[in-house]
């Protein structure tokens, strides 16, 4: 037997417009390599539960669920190239609300499409169709039909090419400042962010926006602490908030960066540094390893609140030493892990007033179809003005969902 034409169009469009929504939403949240995955992993568990079970199909979407929540959260990093403080830093983005609001949404697409596709699978009583021998050109031409719509909903395209990415970083070490909130266009898009925090990636349209930060819990109608407005085109940006309270140099202030979409050469990284130290001078970054006198210098006359140029490293861990520019005396001794083949990253160098001097390594976005959130990449978020349309969209798909169920509990099966 099959299902009544009305009823077997009605089970078709809701698994399509529910993979299909539930498709943008994931997009809208998550960075071309993320969304990409979640996208095909809809379409698996989709076609999953048609031709085997449900329980299979849950399997499956439980499996992709926590491939998805960990590859995002470290970005195209490996596993074992991350330190200690990468892997504190995973952790704690696992907990803030821009990795859980992108994790949740991908629990939500992913379980509502294994519930679409059990009742699409119900009311077209595919059992004997998808599930056992083809009787006729008929049902085959079903199957058939079927198979094309779910290949052409998993191959929508990902990522829009028109959206800006925009990190949001905090790197005041003045306690006075204390706890930021940052807003993006008035809207409060990270709460209470702490020294040394990265946000993903969020997406904004091109055009001018207005990156604001206050003190956390402060009124969104306060004065800013620090605010920059920057007019984006279709490309990654850093936001970076430092600086200390009452300082000439290097007070509180806002800037903004762009992110390099290049490619490194084979074997190697693309490096850059930005100084936010607001108690240190201008430096050179140099190479400290005695393999040359003078030292080779990396990175050269970089003030606070400014950036090098990026540049090509063969992939390695550098000891390295900040000196004042032009100078000699070494004002600060660490190491730069530029680990990862094909990365691109931000080296930091922080702290000083309260927070001790230090080199934060961040990945930044990469051309190779990853884009990294954050130090030790920190999965993927989104604005509060921007995860509404997506979560309104799952939302109305689920209220038909429960619709449809009614109406075929309501309708009787014609034999």
């Amino acid at each position: 037997m099959t299902g009544p034409p009305v009823r077997r169009r009605s089970f078709v469009m809701v698994l399509a417009s529910w993979m299909a929504l539930a498709s943008a939403a994931v997009v809208a949240l998550s960075t071309p390599a993320a969304a990409a995955f979640v996208v095909l992993a809809i379409g698996l568990v989709a076609v999953t539960t048609l031709f085997l079970t449900m329980r299979w199909g849950v399997g499956v979407a439980v499996v992709s669920l926590l491939v998805f929540v960990l590859a995002a959260a470290a970005g195209p990093a490996s596993p074992w190239s991350l330190g200690t403080v990468e892997v504190q830093r995973l952790l704690r983005s696992l907990t803030r609300w821009p990795a859980l609001g992108a994790d949740l949404m991908a629990a939500v697409a992913l379980a509502g499409t294994a519930v679409c596709a059990e009742l699409a699978s119900a009311g077209l009583e595919w059992d004997a169709v998808l599930r056992g021998s083809v009787r006729g050109r008929r049902e085959t031409g079903e199957r058939e039909e079927t198979a094309v719509l779910l290949l052409a909903i998993s191959a929508a395209p990902v990522g829009a090419a028109s959206e800006a990415r925009v990190r949001l970083v905090y790197l005041s070490p003045d306690n006075a400042l204390g706890n930021i909130d940052f807003y993006v266009d008035g809207r409060m898009a990270l709460s209470n962010t702490v020294f040394d925090v990265e946000s993903t990636y969020l997406t904004v349209s091109p055009g001018q926006h207005t990156f604001s930060a206050r003190p956390a819990g402060s009124p969104a109608s306060s004065a800013p602490s620090a605010e920059v407005q920057q007019s984006l085109d279709a490309n990654y940006y850093s936001v970076f908030v430092g600086g200390k309270l009452g300082s000439s140099s290097c007070p509180v202030r806002a800037v903004v960066f762009n992110d390099s979409l290049s490619t490194p050469p084979a074997g190697q990284v693309l490096a850059r540094f930005v100084h936010m130290a607001p108690e240190v001078p201008g430096v050179d970054v140099i190479l400290n390893d005695n393999s040359s006198n003078p030292p080779k210098v990396l990175f050269s006359n970089v003030s606070c609140f400014q950036g090098s140029s990026y540049s090509a490293f063969p992939a390695g861990t550098y000891p390295v030493a900040l000196v004042a520019t032009g100078k000699s005396d070494q004002l600060f001794q660490t190491s730069a892990p530029l680990t990862q083949p094909g990365a691109v990253y931000t080296l930091v160098g922080a702290g000083g007033v309260n927070q001790p001097v230090q080199l934060v390594r961040i990945l930044d976005a990469a051309s190779a179809g990853s884009a990294p959130q954050g130090a030790a990449a920190t999965g993927v978020g989104t604005t509060a003005l921007g995860a509404t349309l997506p979560l309104g969209l799952i939302v109305a798909s689920l209220i038909a969902c429960a619709l449809l169920v009614l109406l075929v509990r309501r309708a009787p099966a014609s034999a």
